[in-house]
């Protein structure tokens, strides 16, 4: 597994807050910043993912591409380690714990992950993970 860091953005480029994760991919870590920025899109307006001295994407603000990866990469792990992300930040106590989006896409992501028809979230996080710009 490996180590990334995100960073996330206030309006003029500067770093705002960080999380730091492990997981098995690159494209795992894409999809996780993704999904974690989206959820604290409400108070952060884009995001830096780091490996090390490795910048592997910037999402300057809302005009910037999103990143693609493979769909077969959103497993439910994958969304079960955006849940538990999205619920540390929660209750990290800083600045995170403001944001109400934060709070409605744990809600979301709880209600699919915990799901018997988990297909249906599959599917329906892939297309909101696979924006085109």
């Amino acid at each position: 597994m490996a180590w990334y860091r995100l960073y996330f953005l206030g309006q003029h480029g500067d770093i705002r807050n960080v999380d730091e994760f492990s997981v098995d991919t690159d494209d795992q870590a894409l999809i996780l910043s993704d999904s974690l920025h989206d959820a604290v899109s409400d108070i952060y307006t884009g995001y830096e993912l780091w490996q090390n001295s490795r910048r592997l994407f910037r999402y300057a603000n809302s005009g910037s591409p999103h990143p693609l990866v493979p769909q077969q990469t959103i497993t439910m792990k994958i969304q079960a380690e955006i849940l538990k992300r999205e619920e540390i930040l929660h209750e990290s106590g800083a600045a995170f714990a403001r944001s109400r989006r934060l709070l409605e896409r744990s809600r979301e992501v709880r209600e699919f992950v915990g799901s018997p028809d988990k297909r249906v979230f599959s599917n329906k996080r892939r297309s909101v993970l696979n924006r085109t710009p």
